[in-house]
């Protein structure tokens, strides 16, 4: 496997945990032409049977494709088509993108059913660089693998027996620019088998976040980096560089760890310089609960859930990555989490402890239940007089509650009692009121009257004086 950046191919090594084993690069014609001699059979093997037999294709990782030119990497994607479309019998399926990795690890298996098949049947597995935009047609070609069915099973002899090899990828027309390799493991797989493997080796549940996250919560993940080969730099930077770290990141989980290379030595190739230098044995560990936390709605974009289970691994000068590569988390071995197997056998030696005690003592633990069971006695006892004590208390409170409504009424009453006598006096002060005004008016008018007539008298009075006053 390798490191892959814009301009660097780097190969790594890694411990048992994420060892693969890279076999000789064949090309399909030269396969098939040493090593294995073909037989003369009128049926193969394979086809013999009830037909309810399962193909199983595993795509497992892809080397040295060709870059794309505007971005000096890739994000590839592996398309396998069994069967032809002027059969009327085609199954396509295609493996998750990964994102800017010329040397891609994909670890996923589809699965066909051998009885839509025959001793004809072609097989195309293409590989493609997909694009910026989720457009059709827009991606580019990097490579196929061409062959038929016959000859994809050809070194199998039975079932369950898989077989893988290394494929170089081909051009498609003479204009098509291409390079690398595809691995490619098959083998045929009864329905029995398949029906038990089904779900675990689908590529759409391994690709599943929320299924990562329940299997995979428990578990701590521990990365060692051994030897780094041909880290590519420019002619005119010389190494050691300095400080270099190794970034791991799963998830929302991200460990960065400064290192000092050891016995680095360095190649002029090219105008480039090739360096090569081993790591300290040192483990570098992630908890995977928190890592895979991340809720699943969060993720909204469709590459952001094909790569949530990818453990990226990127070499780091600075802040600047030199080369990075990623390696799905369901193809490598996990180690569960210390703290929690702790606690676990914990409670389990305390269950075999209650156990081997009640076994030993027998009316220590009757004598215990009888206790146990007069205690819950007293207390439902006492349960039942607190019950009691306080209906009664309830049922005070509500007679007093209504002694004091009746003397409200009572209070009301009075009130109302006083209020309209209250009323009839003021009615009757206001009467004699009226009474005293209008009595008052007519004296007014008496002695405006008496006033009147005695001014009246005077006058006639004066004027009878006035009248003697002339004779």
């Amino acid at each position: 496997m390798g490191l892959n950046s814009s301009r660097l191919s780097v190969p790594v090594t890694f411990d048992s945990a994420f060892e693969r084993c890279d076999a000789p690069s064949h090309g399909l014609d030269e396969y098939t032409a040493s090593g294995h001699p073909r037989t003369e059979l009128l049926v193969p093997w394979w086809a013999q049977g009830d037909g309810s037999a399962m193909l199983c294709l595993t795509v497992h990782e892809c080397r040295n494709l060709q870059a794309d030119m505007e971005k000096q990497s890739a994000s590839p994607y592996v398309r396998v088509c069994v069967g032809d479309a002027d059969s009327g019998v085609q199954i396509t399926h295609d493996t998750r993108v990964v994102g800017r990795m010329r040397n891609p690890m994909f670890e996923q298996s589809f699965f066909f059913p051998m009885h839509k098949f025959h001793s004809g049947t072609r097989v195309n597995i293409s590989v493609y660089s997909a694009a910026a935009i989720a457009l059709k047609g827009f991606d580019t070609f990097c490579g196929m693998v061409y062959t038929t069915l016959p000859s994809l099973l050809e070194p199998t002899t039975r079932p369950m027996d898989s077989y893988t090899r290394w494929y170089m990828l081909a051009r498609r027309k003479p204009s098509d620019v291409v390079s690398g390799e595809v691995s490619i493991s098959v083998c045929v797989m009864p329905r029995l088998t398949y029906s038990v493997v089904a779900h675990s080796e689908d590529a759409l549940t391994l690709l599943d976040p929320q299924m990562l996250k329940t299997l995979l919560s428990k578990y701590v993940l521990r990365v060692r980096v051994h030897e780094i080969l041909k880290l590519t730099t420019a002619h005119d930077r010389m190494f050691p560089l300095h400080p270099l770290f190794l970034k791991i990141k799963i998830g929302k989980g991200c460990v960065v760890v400064p290192f000092q290379p050891v016995a680095p030595h360095t190649l002029f190739e090219n105008m480039r310089n090739n360096t090569s230098f081993t790591l300290p044995e040192e483990d570098i560990v992630v908890s995977l609960g928190p890592a895979l936390a991340s809720a699943v709605s969060k993720l909204t974009k469709k590459r952001d859930k094909e790569e949530a289970g990818d453990i990226q691994v990127s070499l780091l000068f600075k802040k600047k990555v030199l080369a990075s590569t990623q390696i799905p988390v369901w193809d490598v071995p996990l180690k569960p989490d210390l703290k929690a197997l702790a606690a676990e056998e914990a409670a389990r030696k305390e269950a075999e402890d209650a156990a081997q005690l009640g076994q030993h003592a027998p009316c220590e633990c009757a004598v215990m239940m009888m206790m146990m069971m007069m205690m819950m006695m007293m207390m439902m006892m006492m349960m039942m007089m607190m019950m009691m004590m306080m209906m009664m208390m309830m049922m005070m409170m509500m007679m007093m509650m209504m002694m004091m409504m009746m003397m409200m009424m009572m209070m009301m009453m009075m009130m109302m009692m006083m209020m309209m006598m209250m009323m009839m006096m003021m009615m009757m002060m206001m009467m004699m009121m009226m009474m005293m005004m209008m009595m008052m008016m007519m004296m007014m008018m008496m002695m405006m009257m008496m006033m009147m007539m005695m001014m009246m008298m005077m006058m006639m009075m004066m004027m009878m004086m006035m009248m003697d006053d002339d004779g």
